[in-house]
């Protein structure tokens, strides 16, 4: 695992065995009292009960399994989606021997399916990195991917490509590694994000949180206010979704991010929202405007840097030599 590839040919020659086995600890021991004290009791004709039987089941869904280099609980590996079809599709992954020139298509489609991604895997995508181009990875979709190890985001980030990931809940730990991704980091399943995680991910340059559907005020400032020594304006990208906008003041903090603003969601643009948006001091863009008012649009035509990637056949009509469109 993680071996440098000197040549493609080598890695066609690898015979990657998937690892899956019981791990080594104390929640094995419990499974065994808890199988014990069962047997015990059918032995010796005494009733059991349900809660015996829950004893073993929870005993059970406790134990630990190391799939592919990451420790899981029985539980965890119960609640993946399609853990048979990742099984195969990480064998797949791993025996390519590299994910364009010959692989591209299936090496996309296999990995925009995968539901976990193990340390072992992680590591494979690390070595395709280091592949001359025109092999070398562009992008990872990793959309369907719901949670990873702390040990596995500290792979990732050292890719040059963005990522995009499903997760739907961030621990720090796993926030610290990913801020240290230096190309776009698609974080589009997270629905919620407090403080702590919001000072952790602030840094980011390249950051996009467009499955956010709420936001508190003081989220918004720690997101926005980073010091200009801390960001890079010309390479900060910040994606949020127009979901978020509960107020005209949350609205404010959040045009105070440094850089190019990409507002995603079906976006309604009264006047006094457009005055918020022109106070932005950069690049800003507008994916879908579902509606905007005639006043809004004489606010928002004053600003050279906006553009409007798509809108609704009557907006796009309205603001048509008014406002950039795509």
């Amino acid at each position: 695992m993680g071996e440098e590839i000197k040549d493609v040919g080598d890695v066609e020659k690898e015979k990657w065995e998937p690892s899956l086995e019981l791990a080594e600890g104390n929640e094995l021991d419990n499974v065994v009292d808890a199988t014990n004290d069962l047997a015990k009791k059918i032995e010796g004709d005494e009733k059991v009960t349900g809660d015996d039987v829950l004893k073993l089941r929870e005993a059970l869904g406790k134990m630990k399994v190391n799939v592919y280099g990451d420790e899981l609980t029985v539980d965890e590996v119960r609640e993946m989606p399609d853990f048979k079809r990742d099984i195969e599709d990480w064998k797949e992954i791993m025996k390519m021997p590299e994910p364009q020139h010959r692989g591209g298509i299936n090496f996309y489609r296999r990995t925009g399916r995968l539901t976990y991604l193990p340390e072992d895997v992680a590591q494979r995508f690390l070595d395709f990195d280091k592949l001359e181009k025109p092999h070398k990875l562009t992008d990872l979709n990793l959309k369907k991917v719901k949670r990873i190890s702390t040990k596995t985001a500290s792979l990732l980030a050292k890719f040059h490509f963005s990522i995009s990931l499903g997760i739907e809940e961030l621990n720090t730990d796993v926030a610290r590694e990913l801020a240290k991704h230096e190309g776009h980091l698609f974080l589009n399943g997270l629905k919620n994000i407090d403080k702590e995680t919001a000072e952790i991910l602030c840094h980011k340059e390249k950051l996009v949180l467009s499955g956010l559907t709420n936001m508190s005020l003081e989220v918004a400032e720690i997101l926005s206010d980073v010091p200009a020594t801390e960001i890079d304006k010309k390479e900060a990208f910040f994606g949020i979704n127009s979901k978020v906008f509960t107020s005209l003041e949350l609205i404010r903090v959040l045009m105070r991010r440094p850089g190019y603003i990409v507002i995603n969601g079906y976006f309604v643009v009264t006047a006094d929202v457009a005055k918020e948006l022109i106070s932005h001091n950069g690049s800003l863009r507008i994916d879908y405007l579902e509606d905007i008012s005639d006043e809004a649009i004489e606010i928002l035509s004053k600003k050279d840097d906006l553009l409007v990637f798509d809108a609704s056949v009557d907006s796009l009509k309205r603001i048509e030599g008014k406002i950039k469109t795509l």
